[in-house]
């Protein structure tokens, strides 16, 4: 003869999971997932990759300035490159608008502006001497071949650790990129990155100029940040969900400011450790007093 089992003890011992109100969206930008070093800026990290792979070419090489570098792309006309068109508004890197190669670049039609596209129109300008051309041009592959970014970064584990309690408590994790489909592909298909994306269901991808499967068959294109309608779109993605529902965890201010617009919460990430306190503040995650 079966005992009955009191209820109580039945939900105590029962695996913890949110119930459906309780479920966050949490939208994650793509550049948390790896390291950031607030004192180490995006020219010196390409250079140091870039002395790592072709020591022998740039043992005798100083690394530009990060300015030097941005008014270089700048100076890079996409009126002379293959299908040189770039998005309005431009993604943001420190606060500021990127430069309209890195922007068109970061659109999924990668193929129409190839990494020898730009490379070539280095080579073929008059105005740079042959060993700027080698720095500038060895620099340009590390930032738009994404095999050599896979050597660069590493894993941001204090965040992608809290991402995972996230997931493990019943939140929803979806993947909100600024950069172009087949880049983030192949950087997330690389060993030491390929678990952290493992967080992220099939559908729940968003690369900006790629389609999803919108209302009555339709095909919807995932707008890019700072765009207003990047929010909203993947809002609709969620039927019974409001905007409150949502947190979308970013690298540029803009683009919390721009989702807070729409009613959801966020907040810049650093290192992961404003990042708990913001989680366990919010209730996503339980504070280690709870605990």
């Amino acid at each position: 003869m079966k005992k009955n089992i009191p209820l109580f003890i039945l939900l105590a011992t029962m695996p913890y999971h949110l119930c459906a109100d309780e479920t966050k969206v949490i939208i994650v930008d793509e550049t948390i997932l790896r390291t950031q070093k607030n004192s180490l800026s995006l020219v010196p990290l390409l250079f140091a990759g870039l002395t790592t792979i072709k020591q022998k070419v740039v043992g005798a090489l100083k690394c530009p300035s990060e300015e030097t570098y941005m008014t270089f792309l700048k100076n890079i006309k996409l009126a002379d490159l293959p299908d040189g068109k770039a998005p309005s508004p431009a993604p943001l890197y420190k606060g500021k608008q990127v430069p309209p190669l890195l922007a068109r670049w970061a659109t999924n039609d990668y193929e129409k502006l190839s990494l020898e596209a730009i490379i070539k129109w280095v080579h073929a300008k008059k105005n740079i001497d042959d060993l700027k051309k080698i720095i500038y041009c060895n620099m340009l592959t590390m930032t738009f071949d994404p095999t050599k970014a896979a050597k660069i970064y590493s894993p941001n584990e204090p965040v992608i650790k809290l991402l995972r309690e996230c997931k493990k408590k019943g939140h929803i994790l979806v993947f909100a990129s600024t950069i172009n489909r087949h880049y983030s592909e192949v950087v997330r298909e690389s060993p030491i990155f390929k678990s952290s994306y493992t967080l992220f269901e099939k559908n729940h991808f968003f690369y900006p100029g790629s389609k999803i499967d919108g209302p009555d068959e339709q095909k919807l294109i995932v707008p890019g940040k700072p765009q207003k309608r990047l929010y909203t779109l993947i809002k609709s993605q969620f039927p019974g969900k409001s905007a409150a529902d949502f947190v979308t965890l970013e690298t540029e201010p803009k683009y919390v400011a721009t989702a807070k617009t729409v009613g959801m919460n966020g907040m810049v990430v650093g290192d992961g450790t404003f990042l708990e306190q913001f989680l366990m503040k919010t209730g996503i995650l339980a504070s280690k007093e709870e605990v």
